[in-house]
């Protein structure tokens, strides 16, 4: 292969986070998700500093309107989350409990990245509990804060989440 540097060479991120837009079209969505989780796969740590910059991004796309967008979002974040190192989950935490607090790029976030942004903070007390204990004390309140939402999708994740957890 060309290697990661061939990735900055051909602006290959900006592309992905281009394909992953709100406005973008189904096709460009689901082809820039299963970019980004066969590069997680493929480099694994490697390309592990393009998945931080891309989370906001990922997470964004469990609230699409397409079951397919929403599909390829899970497997892209499995593969993500499941490649990433300690330092990595101790970057990918403040969007992550952003999202789960219900709130991130200025505006209330939908119901399923919420869930979804719950189930990754759960899966980092397995994977990384060290790291997740250090953000503790501002994932605790927005689990609880979760635990009371409308919607009974955030509720249980949130659930789920501090079982986890503790």
């Amino acid at each position: 292969g060309l290697g990661i540097a061939a990735l900055k060479q051909r602006g290959l991120v900006g592309k992905i986070e281009t394909a992953l837009a709100e406005e973008a079209s189904i096709d460009d969505k689901h082809g820039g998700l299963v970019a980004v989780e066969c590069l997680a796969e493929r480099l694994g740590i490697l390309f592990e500093p393009y998945e931080i910059a891309l989370l906001p991004s990922l997470l964004r796309c469990f609230g699409d309107g397409t079951a397919l967008v929403r599909e390829a979002a899970k497997s892209a974040a499995r593969k993500v989350f499941e490649g990433l190192s300690a330092h990595g989950v101790k970057l990918a935490l403040p969007t992550v409990l952003e999202a789960a607090a219900g709130s991130g790029e200025g505006s209330a976030i939908q119901w399923r990245p919420r869930v979804a942004a719950i189930g990754m903070l759960g899966t980092a007390a397995h994977c990384a509990p060290k790291q997740l204990g250090a953000v503790l004390p501002k994932a605790v309140p927005a689990l609880a804060s979760a635990l009371g939402d409308t919607h009974p999708k955030v509720r249980e994740a949130a659930k789920e989440a501090l079982a986890d957890v503790g």
